[in-house]
C-alpha cells in the first residue's frame, strides 16, 4: 500500500498544473504536496504512511487558500465597491428586528455556502481519489489515467471551495458586525441621558430621534435617485440622470482592470 501512495504522489506531478508551475518558476513547484512517507514502507506502517500522505495534502490546500486570499489592486477595488454599494442601499432607518433578521439571514446564506464547500470537497475525495488510490494496489495503469483525468480537476476545486468559504465567511462578518454596531449604535444615541443623543435631539429634534428605526426605509441610493427625478429642467434632469448612472457604471467597470 506504501508502495501504491507514493506512485500516486509521483502521478500528481506529472499534472498539467504541475508542468506549467515548473516551467515558469525555474523547476520549482509552488503548491506541493506529495503523498509518500519520508522513510520507506518496512519503517513505517499503514496508518502512518496515511497519515503522513494527509498532512502532506493539507499543507498543499494551505499554501494554495494563501494564495487564493493574497493582496491584489482588482479584489481591494472589489472590496470598495462592493461596500460602497452596501452602504449606498442599506436602510438607515431599518428596525433592531430588521437587523437581527439580516444578521440571522447572513449567517443562514453562509451555512448553505460552508455545506456547499464541504459537499464538493468530499465528493472529490471520496468518489475520485480514493477510488483511483484503492484501484492503485492492483491496477496501477487504470489508476494512473484516473489520476490524470480526475487529480488536478479534483485539487483545482478544492482550492476552490476553501476560497469561497474564506470570502464568504470575510463579507459575513463584515456585513454582520456593521448591522450589530449600528443597532447598538443607535440605541445610544437615541437615549436621552446621552450627550450625543442630547446634541441630536437639539439639531434634528426629539420626535426624528425617537422615531428613528421606524417607519419608511430611507437609503443613500434612493436619497440620490429622489434628488435627481426632482429637477424641474428636463434637459438637466437627463443630462444628471445619465452622468451619475455611466459614471457609476465606469467606476464599477474599473475593479477589472
Amino acid at each position: 500500500m506504501a508502495d501504491a501512495i507514493k506512485k500516486i504522489g509521483w502521478v500528481l506531478r506529472d499534472l498539467a498544473s504541475r508542468k506549467m508551475r515548473e516551467s515558469s518558476t525555474g523547476g520549482n513547484i509552488i503548491r506541493t504536496w506529495s503523498a509518500s512517507a519520508t522513510t520507506s514502507s518496512e519503517d513505517k506502517g499503514f496508518l502512518e504512511a496515511i497519515w503522513d500522505g494527509a498532512t502532506r495534502f493539507v499543507g498543499f490546500l494551505v499554501s494554495g487558500v494563501v494564495q487564493l486570499i493574497s493582496f491584489s489592486w482588482t479584489k481591494l477595488w472589489s472590496w470598495i465597491v462592493g461596500g460602497t454599494q452596501f452602504i449606498a442601499n442599506f436602510n438607515w432607518n431599518i428596525s433592531d428586528e430588521g437587523i437581527d433578521k439580516q444578521i440571522e439571514g447572513l449567517w443562514n446564506a453562509f451555512g448553505g455556502v460552508l455545506g456547499g464547500a464541504v459537499g464538493r470537497a468530499i465528493g472529490w475525495i471520496g468518489c475520485g481519489l480514493v477510488p483511483a488510490a484503492a484501484i492503485m494496489t492492483f491496477n496501477e495503469a487504470l489508476a494512473t489515467h484516473l489520476l490524470k483525468e480526475v487529480g488536478e480537476q479534483a485539487l483545482d476545486e478544492l482550492l476552490d471551495a476553501a476560497g469561497e468559504v474564506i470570502q464568504a465567511g470575510f463579507r459575513m462578518g463584515v456585513q454582520s458586525s456593521f448591522l450589530w454596531l449600528y443597532k447598538n449604535v443607535r440605541g445610544a444615541l437615541k437615549n436621552p441621558a446621552n450627550p450625543l443623543g442630547i446634541a441630536l435631539r437639539g439639531l434634528f429634534g426629539s420626535e426624528k430621534i425617537d422615531k428613528w428605526g421606524t417607519g419608511e426605509s430611507w437609503t443613500i441610493a434612493g436619497a440620490i435617485e429622489e434628488s435627481i427625478e426632482s429637477i424641474p429642467n428636463t434637459f438637466l434632469r437627463n443630462f444628471v440622470e445619465e452622468a451619475w448612472e455611466e459614471g457609476t457604471e465606469a467606476c464599477i467597470q474599473g475593479e477589472r482592470i
